[in-house]
């Protein structure tokens, strides 16, 4: 479903080529965006977050592309705290680094220096995806319940939560 805005397509497509092809004339991208934004007749911001859009679906900035965001939402993929698909912000994501920092990081250390805790890291994340029980997830480790996701199957613990 396409969104209907106050500028019709071809303003926009139009707009966000001109900051791309004519970028580096300008000291800053941002300084290319204002002065297209200014002599096409729109915010600055809005023409910004255009570029963005388009560098992301072209893979030349991190994110979701359209058909990711498609099949997020198809995959019936809720927001949490900020965008859909957005890890950095994401309420899962949040708790389970507070959970590495409790378990691991303040309950074991001091380090004696960054090898030590990216050693201490990997045997952590190996535990916590392959020992450790979660009962969300029918009490079965987070590797074992993905790969029966993978064989069609859940184990029976999962199906009555």
């Amino acid at each position: 479903m396409t969104r209907r805005g106050r500028y019709p397509a071809e303003v926009r497509e139009r707009a966000v080529r001109l900051v791309l092809e004519h970028q580096h004339d300008y000291r800053s991208q941002w300084a290319g965006i204002s002065s297209i934004a200014a002599k096409s007749g729109m915010p600055a911001e809005t023409l910004r977050k255009w570029v963005r859009r388009a560098e992301v679906d072209d893979g030349a900035r991190p994110g979701l592309t359209p058909e990711e965001r498609e099949r997020l939402a198809e995959a019936g993929a809720v927001t949490s705290v900020g965008s859909r698909g957005d890890s950095y912000d994401n309420a899962l994501a949040e708790s389970v680094i507070g959970l590495y920092k409790a378990e691991l990081v303040r309950r074991r250390g001091p380090w004696h220096g960054l090898d030590d805790l990216e050693l201490a890291t990997q045997e952590w994340v190996d535990a916590y995806n392959h020992h450790r029980l979660h009962g969300a997830m029918g009490y079965v480790p987070p590797a074992e319940y993905e790969a029966s996701l993978h064989h069609e199957t859940v184990p029976a613990e999962a199906e009555t939560q």
